[in-house]
């Protein structure tokens, strides 16, 4: 893959991986308001399909970090092939936190759906 292309697959994953997360960001943060754990969890559990929208918006963004990482490298390895590696794998690094992140928030998502059936 020529530089030019890597350029252009980046930058269309960049403004892929700024609508994905401020869309998500926006979507989780509406039921943010409650004051304790309980609250949040009957605000999840009243709307479990806003935030499965959230959770798949933050797969993209993991998606994005990963294929940023390759793109960026390709691009910017020319000028300096060590910083290039360190900024690749900061790139991997986020996605793989995301990844992460995300487990962690479809696993709330799965307590607040279950405490919703049992009441």
């Amino acid at each position: 893959m020529s530089t030019a292309v890597s350029a252009r697959v980046a930058g269309f994953v960049f403004l892929i991986y700024i609508a994905a997360g401020l869309a998500s960001l926006s979507l989780t943060q509406a039921g943010a308001d409650s004051a304790g754990a309980a609250e949040k969890l009957a605000g999840m559990a009243e709307n479990v399909t806003r935030f499965r929208y959230a959770a798949l918006l933050d797969l993209a963004c993991a998606f994005s970090a990963l294929i940023l990482a390759v793109t960026l490298f390709a691009v910017t390895a020319a000028h300096g092939a060590t910083t290039a590696l360190l900024a690749m794998v900061c790139r991997l690094v986020e996605g793989v936190l995301i990844a992460t992140s995300l487990l962690d928030s479809l696993g709330v998502l799965w307590l607040a759906a279950g405490s919703d059936v049992a009441s």
